[in-house]
């Protein structure tokens, strides 16, 4: 892969979804819940489809709507370090 693709690439990763106008939110496990608060790190783990990215892009609006900056950054299991450090510093600025 050329360096300006890798760059066009990394632009889509680091592109926070569309979140459709119906968007479902889920108050048990909205970013503020009881259950959540004070949480140092939370893995999300389910099959496809079971709206892991769906429940992010309702924390990162919720965030952002307390004043919060949000950095997004879809990762692969193949990404190698160098590429996921230049992510990470894309999706930060």
């Amino acid at each position: 892969m050329t360096f300006a693709a890798d760059t066009a690439d990394l632009l889509l990763s680091v592109t926070p979804p569309r979140v459709p106008s119906n968007f479902l939110t889920r108050s048990r496990l909205s970013s503020g819940s009881e259950e959540l608060r004070d949480r140092r790190v939370i893995v999300i783990e389910a099959p496809a489809g079971f709206g892991k990215t769906s429940l992010l892009a309702q924390w990162r609006r919720e965030f952002q709507a307390e004043g919060m900056v949000v950095a997004w950054l879809s990762a692969r299991e193949l990404d190698e370090p160098q590429r996921l450090v230049r992510g990470l510093i894309l999706a930060y600025r």
